[in-house]
């Protein structure tokens, strides 16, 4: 009787240790895979972030030559992305953070 009671508490100190590493296994699993989405993403993101500067600058001096003073198509493309920025900023909370959240914790819970 006192064999069994050792081998069972055997087998339940294994179990827990396997479990323990698993969890383990799995948290270390779900970072790195969280990780390596936002770093693309992050890729992707400055990709396209140097193409539509570079395409705002080619609008800027569109512009400018249109109104005969390069300084002035500046200025306009200044303001076009103060307003787009306002309206960011303004929408975040609803365009930006829920859905960066929620796609984060979904990759997280996977």
């Amino acid at each position: 009787m006192l064999e069994e009671v050792k081998t069972l508490l055997k087998h339940g100190e294994e179990y827990i240790e396997t479990n323990v590493e698993l969890t383990r296994l799995k948290a270390i699993n779900s970072t790195s895979e969280t990780l390596a989405y936002v770093v693309s993403m992050l890729v992707i993101i400055g990709s396209f972030m140097l193409f539509i500067f570079m395409l705002f600058i080619g609008f800027s001096f569109l512009i400018g030559r249109a109104l005969g003073r390069i300084e002035f198509g500046f200025f306009i493309m200044a303001g076009v992305i103060a307003v787009f920025s306002i309206f960011l900023y303004a929408y975040r909370e609803k365009l930006l953070k829920n859905r960066v959240c929620d796609l984060l914790i979904k990759k997280i819970l996977n």
